[in-house]
């Protein structure tokens, strides 16, 4: 699906000698209003609201809603924040320009693989949030397609023995190691290991975060990747991560 940009805001100016620039897109859906902005604010247009918010590293998206001689402007730090229905209200978000994140034909997304064994779940989670991302939520087959292939390029696949070759993603068990939820809000509920999206050796009881991989010939699953769990803080089965940036629509 192709980004709407009907509306597109340039912003140039300087402050303090630097040059700042930056563009802004409006989605399908604009007539919506941010709840739980890490900024809030009056300002005088629409314009400042921009500038205040292409002022801020963090800050990937906006809101402003007209008011009596002001707007109120509303500032989030990542690009599909929460937000409502408002008439009053307009919804802006910030060309995705973050290095190493690549298009997912036929979806929303971007996505960057990352190859670090240093990092347990919550900390590649906190990496992924840093441009306004999170974790790849693996919830269409587009997705799916592009981690199984990045892994396959990659030459990293799973090997248990050696404790390498699992990646983590956007899900974290909700209750035990039958039920899932993934960073989206969908549920995934099985039966029992190698049910659902589950390799057959996975989860085991006790993980509760959720990872991928692919597993090399002989394994009949090869070479689509298949969900495992691990404890969210151990690292030692780890080879990196796959980061998203999901557009709003």
């Amino acid at each position: 699906m192709a980004r709407v940009t009907w509306l597109f805001v340039s912003l140039f100016w300087t402050v303090t000698t630097a040059i700042h620039t930056a563009k802004f897109f409006a989605p399908d859906n604009k007539t919506k209003q941010i709840l739980n902005p890490f900024v809030q604010l009056n300002a005088r247009s629409a314009l400042h609201c921009s500038m205040a918010c292409l002022d801020r590293m963090n800050c990937f998206t906006y809101s402003v809603t007209k008011g009596s001689g002001s707007v109120d402007c509303r500032l989030s730090s990542t690009y599909d924040p929460q937000r409502i229905l408002n008439s009053d209200s307009s919804f802006y978000y910030r060309e995705v320009t973050a290095a190493g994140y690549n298009p997912v034909p036929g979806t929303l997304s971007y996505v960057r693989t990352v190859v670090d064994r240093t990092k347990d779940w919550p900390h590649a989670e906190a990496d992924c949030e840093t441009v306004g991302g999170r974790l790849a939520v693996d919830n269409n087959q587009q997705i799916h397609d592009y981690i199984s292939q990045a892994i396959v390029a990659l030459g990293i696949y799973a090997h248990p023995a050696q404790y390498y070759g699992y990646f983590w993603i956007g899900g974290y068990s909700s209750t035990d190691y039958l039920h899932w939820r993934l960073l989206d809000g969908t549920t995934v509920n099985i039966t029992g290991p190698g049910t659902g999206p589950f390799h057959a050796s996975e989860p085991e009881a006790g993980t509760n975060c959720l990872e991928i991989a692919v597993y090399p010939v002989p394994d009949p699953t090869c070479c689509s990747a298949k969900w495992g769990g691990d404890m969210c803080n151990w690292i030692s089965w780890t080879s990196g991560y796959f980061c998203e940036i999901k557009i709003p629509n």
